[in-house]
């Protein structure tokens, strides 16, 4: 059953970095001069679904002595992707549906809280992400009872001199544990800001997203593995972590 698994979890991941990459796609945003305020705009959209938190990992509080470490992959789909192609320099093929390489950290602590951090890229681009999270259970979950928990989050990107872009967001989220799986599901909000540099036709753009989410955390001892659908907007993502939780 584990070495069942631990394959799926591979052929997922391996399907989510086939179907998000094609051969000669990138995200390189070098080209803002050339942009109009609606691409801009759209382009902080996407950039919002592509780069906002992703929860991977259920709400079930870890404890003081307890870790969550993974290396994960995301897929988004773009919603705009003439406004990318724009925003290129001209002969790069912007990605369909762009994926991000991530390594993720949770720590338990005391009282409920959980907090983490997060550092990706996405491939064939100048786009890097940084995050961080912190969670608290309301409801501290039992064989009987779900746990409960609110979360803020933050991420920033980085690598793109034409541009500052971050996102912040909150969430409320539910998940129980039946044997080794732990399903778990919420709704948010994300925000997204991006901010031209030195490019004075460009204003800044605010873009707020719902966010729905749902996966399952599948704890093997050994392995542990997440898988997660996101939709943020009119936007969708789907993602797939391997690491160790304990």
């Amino acid at each position: 059953m584990k070495r069942i698994l631990v394959k799926a979890i591979a052929l997922a991941t391996i399907a989510l970095c086939g179907t998000a990459s094609q051969a000669g796609d990138s995200l390189r945003i070098n080209n803002l001069n050339n942009i109009s305020q609606s691409d801009f705009h759209s382009i902080a959209n996407d950039l919002t679904a592509t780069l906002g938190f992703k929860p991977l990992t259920p709400t079930t509080t870890l404890g003081p002595l307890g870790f969550d470490i993974g290396a994960a992959v995301s897929s988004t789909t773009l919603s705009n992707k003439a406004a990318f192609q724009h925003a290129t320099t001209s002969g790069d093929s912007p990605y369909s549906s762009v994926p991000v390489g991530m390594l993720r950290v949770e720590k338990g602590l005391l009282f409920g809280i959980d907090v983490g951090a997060e550092y990706g890229k996405v491939p064939n681009s100048n786009v890097t992400v940084s995050g961080a999270s912190i969670r608290y259970a309301l409801l501290d979950g039992n064989i009987a009872l779900p746990t409960i928990g609110i979360r803020a989050s933050y991420t920033q990107m980085a690598g793109v001199d034409q541009m500052k872009f971050s996102t912040s967001g909150a969430d409320i989220s539910i998940s129980k544990g039946f044997l080794m799986a732990t399903p778990y599901a919420g709704i948010g909000v994300i925000r997204g800001i991006a901010s031209a540099q030195n490019i004075p036709t460009l204003e800044d753009e605010k873009v707020s997203h719902r966010h729905l989410f749902a996966g399952v955390d599948v704890n093997l001892g050994l392995i542990n593995f997440d898988v997660e659908a996101d939709q943020e907007g009119n936007t969708n993502s789907l993602s797939a972590k391997v690491g160790f939780r304990f």
